[in-house]
């Protein structure tokens, strides 16, 4: 890969978002909720993986009522009526955090508020994530984009296995030089690009029908247009 290339790359890695992450009152077991916690996300982060510290800290706050169904909550805000209304929604795991931001925050509040859950997954709208979920998913999207700019993958199952594990660990850590490594492997040069990989995502800037004739902002009515993702 060329230096400029190489620059490109790293820039596109520093993209950051300020989020203000919670814990969900309903989870909270201790006389004290936890404070809020600040980080910046990398944009082309997951959540399971960004907000990380957020919820090593929050676990010593949470009542243990079997295996935890981590997820992850935010609010929305569009125009409906002639009038803007905020829900809350939960967020997709497997759509980089940048994307989730720019399509479902109306980009005027910063830092980003997130809720964190550790119970309750909502299984019709968000699908369970576990480490090894999360690391299949992340392989399987480096996979795609590979045939699509190469019309074949064996540039990545000839890729060591050590070198596999660099690509998830430079997403962990957000380390854009790590990932450069195994990169430069498996990536097809500019000339011999069959195609670029786009993966286009968008929601409905219109709710589902309330029945309720004047719904309040605060009764978080029913959005599921803007959790279908494409």
């Amino acid at each position: 890969m060329a230096a400029h290339e190489q620059n490109v790359l790293r820039s596109s890695w520093r993209g950051g978002l300020p989020v203000e992450v919670h814990l969900n009152a309903a989870d909270v077991a201790t006389p004290t909720p936890p404070e809020p916690i600040f980080l910046l996300l990398r944009r082309n982060s997951y959540l399971p993986v960004a907000l990380k510290p957020a919820v090593e800290v929050f676990q010593e706050h949470v009542m243990e009522l079997g295996a935890p169904e981590l997820w992850f909550e935010s609010e929305a805000t569009v125009a409906h009526d002639g009038r803007t209304v905020t829900a809350s929604l939960p967020l997709n795991w497997h759509v980089p955090a940048g994307v989730l931001y720019d399509v479902l925050s109306s980009g005027t509040r910063r830092p980003w508020r997130i809720i964190v859950h550790f119970h309750r997954l909502p299984v019709d709208k968000v699908p369970r994530c576990s480490d090894a979920t999360m690391r299949s998913f992340f392989f399987n999207a480096v996979k795609q984009a590979i045939y699509i700019e190469s019309g074949s993958v064996q540039s990545w199952f000839k890729l060591p296995v050590a070198q596999q594990d660099k690509f998830y660990q430079s997403l962990v850590e957000a380390d854009s030089d790590l990932f450069l490594g195994p990169h430069s492997t498996v990536a097809t040069p500019l000339q011999n690009l069959r195609a670029i990989p786009v993966r286009v995502l968008g929601c409905s800037p219109n709710p589902s029908p309330d029945p309720n004739p004047n719904p309040s902002p605060n009764t978080n009515p029913n959005w599921d247009d803007l959790q279908r993702f494409v």
